[in-house]
């Protein structure tokens, strides 16, 4: 699993977590809030002023997540689970994807792949896309509601 961020162009650390780890809420707040989230989203809210934090539905960002996230007064903004449509994150990692495969094809071992992931992911992706998937969130929630909440192009 890996776990990334990004606010406008900012973007965060990738975070790898190790195969067949559990990731609870308990070890979401440890391994990847507190030492990655919570100062990415600091740096976010200095650079564009107050920023809501978007995290899909996995059962990581519950229970102590969500104390964490009272705690630090990080405001969540509500997100439908199962919602690829409208997962701007899941778009950046089919993207990585793509380029991955692209550029340097099938890597053989988990330290080249992360340090490829950390090249695609910080220099691959070009700020304006990151730009144009913000922009596109008002025609991705209409699409979604043309759908009837069904799929979409997106």
């Amino acid at each position: 699993m890996i776990w990334g961020a990004f606010c406008r162009t900012l973007r965060s650390n990738l975070v790898f977590v190790p195969t067949k780890v559990n990731m609870d809420s308990a070890l979401y707040v440890k391994n990847i809030m507190e030492p990655h989230l919570v100062p990415f989203w600091h740096e976010c809210c200095e650079k564009y002023g107050w920023v809501g934090v978007v995290e899909d539905g996995a059962p990581g960002h519950k229970g102590f997540a969500n104390q964490y996230r009272r705690l630090n007064e990080m405001e969540q903004i509500r997100w439908p689970a199962q919602s690829p449509d409208l997962n701007l994150i899941k778009a950046l990692w089919m993207d990585m994807e793509a380029e991955l495969a692209e550029t340097w094809g099938r890597v053989g071992d988990i330290p080249t792949l992360e340090t490829v992931l950390n090249t695609v992911w910080h220099n691959g992706i070009p700020a304006e896309r990151l730009e144009n998937l913000l922009d596109s969130i008002p025609q991705r929630l209409q699409a979604v509601i043309d759908a009837g909440g069904g799929p979409t192009p997106y």
